[in-house]
């Protein structure tokens, strides 16, 4: 009978015995006390259930081999241990790879061997499509790659290795790569064989990812190989990088295509070399939706190119520009007024400069606008800028302007509070966060009467003020008296990024005004070393009874998971 049923059911009964088994599809937690277990018996049902299991697991789980190991075993990440060890026949399970290897493994052909044998030679992996290769840099003494013949050989091995990969996982198209314990010295060879073993793997997929955390090689690519590339992503914490060289010409072969660019480095980004060509042509993005720029530098760039008006991201969603603005004109915000739904912006001199001048944001000149993330205010923004109202207008007059929902702001100004003054002209916004804030209570009573449809309210921490921590039960009446008629049917979730035990009873003080005011808040979220602590307080407050008449609204707030 059970064979019978459609996948759809035998996926939603599975998903319902997951939920109340011992075993957690995250693979965190193989034994939740009090639960039954639920799923193993599931596996002996019959054949289709089995299958569902293993593939709810495996989708979130990475299978990971280490190359240079004598003895190749696989590693299944994130594997419940109750369901036993898995044989390698469950080949077609197997979503995500990693592959750990040193270059000089892979030069000298033993990478290749090690992938023909056990467990790789006992089929393919027709399901995965994301690959992260860890490459360890070779050590000085294994950089022997000097006469021709050796380099011959070593790219043949290169070729082969990246053949058996494609062989092995035919469905991929997500490529990522880390370079690990790369050292100042540079043996120009070996980069030589780097950027070509690069470039090939690169060229199995159309989403890729080069991330380096230390000292980063010069980019030696193949650029003849990398084009129509949909997804590329440059993330190189590193002291030397080359962005204007190889990677340039390759974004620029792929513009066509591309829909996700994110490019973070030390350095400033030659964006002129990915905006215009060497004839003086300027390259469009007509299906870019995301675009990330991020320099890590405080120097601003000596060049930044003016554009003409001409439109080369038109139908951007998802912008980016932490540091230095890049460009001499609005050109990041032109002719995607009607696309664009997420910002996030350091407001540097010359980005408000931009700002101003070509009137970028005006009132519903967005309106698909729904969050705009400050990141925070830099040294060189000018005194008036912090002083004045032009804060306001920057952080606060662009995203409700244009309808937006969502405003994060790291790092604000000193005078915060005058900042946000003015939201009580912006009654739509839905999400507030100010990470770096510390609300009074009568402030937050102040959000939530300017936002009528504020649902998520995130904030560093808060405090009781006007009230104390001896305040009776009579004052906490008489405050919340003081605006009773303050109804808010939408507000959750209070969200506190930082919360000493020293301040629970102020936090409990103002949960139980706002449960007060706000029939439907049912979420305090807590930083997850002080949440049990905290819901201890809650707990004795409320048995107490010195809250009764709030009694039923705080005890939701205990049984939020």
């Amino acid at each position: 009978m059970f064979q019978t049923l459609p996948p759809h059911v035998v996926q939603m009964i599975v998903s319902h015995v997951e939920r109340c088994s011992r075993l957690s599809f995250d693979g965190l937690s193989d034994d939740v006390k009090g639960r039954p277990d639920l799923l193993m018996p599931l596996l002996s049902v019959c054949h289709n259930f089995c299958d569902i299991v293993y593939s709810q697991f495996s989708s979130r789980c990475s299978l990971y081999f280490d190359v240079d190991a004598d003895n190749m075993a696989a590693f299944w990440s994130g594997w419940p241990s109750r369901l036993n060890k898995r044989n390698h026949a469950s080949h077609h399970l197997v979503k995500r790879l990693t592959l750990k290897s040193n270059l000089q493994t892979i030069l000298s052909g033993k990478a290749l061997d090690m992938l023909s044998r056990p467990p790789f030679s006992n089929g393919i992996f027709p399901r995965t499509r994301f690959i992260h290769f860890n490459i360890a840099w070779p050590r000085e003494q294994e950089r022997e790659v000097d006469n021709e013949a050796l380099l011959s050989d070593s790219e043949a091995s290169i070729y082969a290795f990246v053949q058996r990969v494609k062989q092995l996982a035919p469905m991929v198209n997500h490529i990522s790569i880390t370079p690990q314990y790369v050292t100042l010295i540079q043996h120009e060879p070996t980069i030589h064989l780097f950027g070509s073993l690069v470039s090939q793997l690169f060229h199995l997929a159309s989403c890729v990812e080069y991330r380096s955390s230390g000292m980063n090689i010069p980019m030696v690519l193949r650029s003849e190989l990398l084009h129509g590339l949909t997804h590329i992503t440059y993330d190189s914490k590193g002291y030397t990088v080359d962005v204007r060289g190889q990677l340039t010409q390759v974004i620029r072969q792929s513009s066509q295509t591309l829909q996700y660019l994110v490019i973070q480095a030390r350095v400033f980004i030659d964006v002129a070399g990915l905006i215009q060509n060497a004839d003086g042509n300027y390259i469009k993005y007509p299906n870019l939706r995301t675009l990330k720029l991020e320099q890590r530098k405080s120097t601003p760039p000596t060049h930044r190119p003016d554009t003409s008006g001409v439109v080369l991201f038109p139908n951007l969603r998802h912008l980016t520009i932490n540091d230095h603005y890049p460009f001499g004109d609005d050109v990041a915000f032109r002719g995607n007024s009607t696309t664009l739904e997420y910002l996030c912006i350091m407001p540097r001199r010359e980005t408000c400069d931009i700002l101003r001048q070509y009137s970028v944001f005006t009132a519903s000149s967005h309106p698909k606008l729904q969050c705009v993330k400050v990141s925070g205010l830099p040294d060189d923004v000018p005194t008036h800028f912090q002083s004045t109202n032009l804060f306001t207008q920057f952080v606060l007059n662009i995203a409700p302007g244009a309808s937006a929902r969502g405003i994060a702001v790291s790092e604000p100004v000193d005078d915060t509070f005058h900042a946000l003054d003015n939201l009580h002209n912006h009654a739509c916004i839905q999400v507030l966060v100010l990470p770096d804030t510390v609300l009074p209570l009568w402030f937050a009573v102040s959000l939530i009467r300017w936002l009528p449809l504020l649902s998520d309210l995130h904030c560093l921490s808060i405090f009781a003020d006007p009230l104390t921590d001896e305040a009776s039960l009579a004052e906490v009446n008489a405050y919340i008296q003081s605006f009773r008629s303050l109804i808010n049917n939408r507000l959750r979730c209070w969200r506190l990024s930082k919360a000493n035990s020293s301040y629970f009873v102020q936090i409990v003080i103002c949960v139980t005004v706002v449960t007060a005011i706000c029939p439907n808040f049912n979420h305090i979220a807590l930083p997850s070393i002080s949440h049990n602590n905290f819901m201890t307080v809650l707990k004795d407050a409320i048995e107490t009874g010195k809250y009764k008449q709030y009694e039923p609204r705080l005890r939701r707030l205990l049984f939020w998971k």
